[in-house]
C-alpha cells in the first residue's frame, strides 16, 4: 500500500510479511528461493473524474481516462471492460453514437464504478498519505465492516467467498450483508 511498499531487501520483505493479516502467506513465502531479482512499484494516484457530472457535450472516456484505481484492489481493468460493455448496450438501444448514447454510457458508467471506487477510496484513506478522499461515519464503519470480514475469512469459507465475490465485482456489496455471511461476521458462527 501506498506509503508502506515493502523493502526490496530480502531481511526487511520478511519482516514485513510478518505484519500480514494471514500467517499462512509468510510461512509460505519465507524461505522460499526468488527466482529472480526483487522489483517494486509505486501506484500514482486514484481520481474519479465524473464525467456523467460535467463532461462537454458528446465527450465519453472510458477505462483509467474515466476513473484510475489503486491497482492493489484489481479492479480497474473490470470497470473499464463493464464501462465498454455500457457503451457497447448503449450503442445497440439507441442505435448510433451519438449525444444520446454517449449520455447515457456516462451515467452507466457512474453506476458501474460507485461501488468500486467507495471500496477502494474508503480503503486508502487508512493511509497517511492520501489527500481527498472520503470520511466520516459511513467510511469508519465500511473500514471496521471490512476489518472484520477480513478477519473472520480467514476461517470461514462461506465468508471468504463472499468477500472475493465482492472484491472481484462479481456481486454487489450487499452481499456482505446477508445473514450467512453477516451473522459469521458479527457474532463468529
Amino acid at each position: 500500500m501506498r506509503g508502506f511498499e515493502p523493502s526490496l531487501q530480502p531481511e526487511e520483505f520478511e519482516k514485513q510479511l510478518g505484519l500480514l493479516r494471514d500467517p499462512v502467506i509468510a510461512g509460505t513465502v519465507i524461505g522460499a528461493k526468488p527466482t529472480g531479482p526483487a522489483r517494486g512499484f509505486v501506484p500514482g494516484p486514484s481520481v474519479w473524474r465524473h464525467y456523467e457530472r460535467s463532461a462537454t457535450h458528446g465527450f465519453l472516456a472510458l477505462g483509467d481516462a474515466s476513473c484510475t484505481f489503486n491497482p492493489v484492489y484489481g479492479q480497474g481493468m473490470t470497470v473499464a471492460a463493464l464501462a465498454a460493455r455500457a457503451l457497447r448496450d448503449a450503442v445497440h438501444h439507441r442505435g448510433d453514437l451519438g449525444h444520446a448514447a454517449v449520455r447515457e454510457t456516462r451515467d452507466a458508467i457512474a453506476g458501474v464504478t460507485r461501488n468500486p471506487w467507495q471500496m477502494a477510496a474508503g480503503e486508502d484513506v487508512r493511509f497517511a498519505g492520501t489527500t481527498g478522499g472520503p470520511s466520516g461515519l459511513q467510511v469508519r464503519v465500511q473500514q471496521r465492516m471490512l476489518d472484520r470480514v477480513l478477519a473472520r475469512a480467514v476461517t470461514d469459507a462461506r465468508v471468504a467467498g463472499a468477500f472475493h465475490r465482492v472484491a472481484a465485482m462479481v456481486e454487489p456489496p450487499a452481499l456482505l450483508f446477508r445473514p450467512s455471511v453477516l451473522g459469521p461476521v458479527l457474532f463468529g458462527g
